[in-house]
């Protein structure tokens, strides 16, 4: 089967919530506890593409199979050159290599843009996840003990990372998307 990859549209807003959903409702996954509607997810995509892009994978028949999108780890302004990265897969979808192929590819952007760390929290456990970042060349960089109470118990959470580039002593801004979307739209 082939995958293709396209930037995130307002119209995707259901599809992506409904991805999104199970995590919320039957996982500690996320820890987010209310699922957002169409709406909400709409007003994300554009907060996140403001900076970030968001990404979909779609296949050939152009049904959405998951996503993932990076934003700013902090916000204050020494935090730039980090980015957290998230991706979400639909149900029927794990364990077939997307989320590999999602996150190559978000890697990829980021570099382009001039992040030089990827930063992904995960709740432990979730073996899937922590399988996917130590393939992905993550490694644990800090676990912050008992951070969330979901489902009934309490979570740890691991913040995996990896370096995309040795950090310059004058490094430069990063690059807001919408000025290099068009730059990056050939690695889709």
């Amino acid at each position: 089967m082939t995958f293709y990859f396209r930037w995130a549209k307002m119209e995707d807003a259901q599809s992506l919530a409904d991805i999104y959903r199970p995590y919320i409702e039957e996982t500690a996954i996320t820890f987010e506890t209310e699922a957002p509607d169409a709406e909400e997810f709409r007003r994300r995509i554009a907060e996140v593409t403001a900076l970030s892009p968001w990404i979909v994978m779609t296949d050939e028949n152009q049904t959405i199979l998951g996503y993932g999108y990076y934003h700013p780890f902090r916000t204050r302004a020494a935090y730039q050159w980090w980015t957290e990265v998230s991706i979400y897969l639909r149900a029927d979808q794990r364990g077939r290599g997307l989320g590999t192929q999602l996150l190559s590819k978000l890697e990829q952007l980021a570099r382009i843009q001039g992040y030089y760390t990827l930063v992904s929290v995960v709740t432990c456990p979730n073996p899937a996840s922590e399988h996917l970042h130590q393939k992905a060349g993550f490694q644990p960089m800090g676990c912050l003990k008992q951070a969330g109470y979901k489902l009934g118990g309490w979570h740890d959470v691991v913040e995996w990372g990896k370096t995309l580039r040795t950090p310059d002593k004058d490094p430069q801004p990063i690059l807001p998307f919408p000025l290099c979307a068009n730059k990056l739209e050939n690695l889709l």
